[in-house]
């Protein structure tokens, strides 16, 4: 059970840090700084998982929360300041 949060976690880091990088210059500072702020919730994560024993991984649910949050941040802001444009979320 513990190898397949783990390899979630991996994952979302991929996912979201990839996604994120591909933005202007503005965003890709911000999406550095949420990549190592998941490095250090993970290690957080991983150190706590086997005394607390919980079967819903609460600090990933956390983890998820943060990230809504993060990317609705940036979403309003994008649409506000900019001449934002959904041509990202065509598949070339």
């Amino acid at each position: 059970m513990f190898k397949i949060y783990k390899i979630i976690n991996i994952l979302v880091i991929i996912i979201i840090t990839i996604s994120n990088l591909y933005y202007d210059i503005i965003i890709k500072y911000h999406s550095i700084i949420l990549f190592f702020f998941i490095l250090v919730f993970l290690c957080f994560n991983t150190q706590f998982k086997y005394k607390l024993h919980f079967t819903v991984n609460i600090y990933f649910i956390i983890l998820l929360i943060f990230i809504s949050f993060y990317w609705g941040i940036w979403f309003i802001f994008y649409i506000k300041f900019f001449n934002f444009n959904f041509s990202f979320l065509i598949l070339y």
